[in-house]
């Protein structure tokens, strides 16, 4: 089981109430989902763009 890295929390919690709509986990955020597997894939893929993003300087 994937959980949500502390970076991708740290770019949520910088971007909800202000950004949400220009947030840059969004492409990511905004995904359906409907089922334990799917919930998963969701985890990993808002991880995997957040640390991509801390990489990049872009968070």
């Amino acid at each position: 089981m994937t959980t949500i890295s502390p970076e991708a929390k740290q770019i949520c919690e910088d971007n909800y109430k202000s950004n949400c709509p220009r947030c840059p986990l969004r492409p990511a955020c905004v995904k359906s989902v409907n089922s334990q597997e799917s919930y998963d894939r969701w985890q990993a893929a808002i991880t995997a763009l957040a640390e991509q993003l801390t990489r990049e300087g872009l968070s």
